[in-house]
């Protein structure tokens, strides 16, 4: 969606990211995704991968779960493989955007998995967690990208075309 700056969509992801711990503590999913998908439409990939290295470092400085820069070499990854597929998707189809950051989701998630098991000595992969991570999550992703960032874009724009404030604004015509 061409309206929505990449400003905007990073600042309500920042926020999320911010306060998801408080909002759904049980929920993991991967900030920024909905960033990093305007971002590839919008910019080089050079451009990306340094914006995308500032996003993962930032990460590294929230979560303290995991090893320093594990969030941004994952992101850099992720950039430089996902990167070309933007000629297959379009900015101005609301369905095409949700759809690139549920795979940009999936491939961040894989790839953590990826990188977490090359860590650790242990991992168990199991179907609940290949349904659960793999596909459950990055929808979630796709929804909440939906949900936080367009909807209330949508909505202004249909409140700016119906003109809500003299809608508002004007007397109740069935006074008593």
């Amino acid at each position: 969606m061409a309206s929505a700056s990449l400003l905007y969509v990073f600042l309500v992801t920042l926020l999320c990211t911010l306060f998801s711990t408080a909002v759904y503590p049980q929920i993991h999913l991967i900030p920024f995704t909905a960033f990093f998908a305007l971002l590839y439409l919008r910019t080089s990939l050079v451009s990306s991968l340094w914006i995308t290295l500032g996003c993962g470092l930032l990460l590294d400085l929230i979560n303290s779960d995991l090893r320093f820069g594990f969030y941004a070499l994952n992101t850099c990854l992720t950039t430089f493989l996902l990167h070309r597929q933007k000629k297959h998707f379009f900015e101005e189809k609301l369905h095409s955007i949700c759809l690139l950051t549920g795979l940009i989701s999936a491939s961040m998630t894989i790839f953590q998995w990826i990188f977490y098991c090359a860590t650790h000595l242990e991992c168990h992969l199991s179907w609940k967690l290949i349904f659960i991570d793999f596909i459950l999550l990055p929808i979630c992703d796709a929804l909440a990208v939906f949900l936080w960032i367009y909807l209330p874009v949508i909505l202004f724009i249909y409140s700016r075309k119906m003109n809500w404030k003299a809608m508002i604004g004007r007397n109740s015509l069935y006074k008593d």
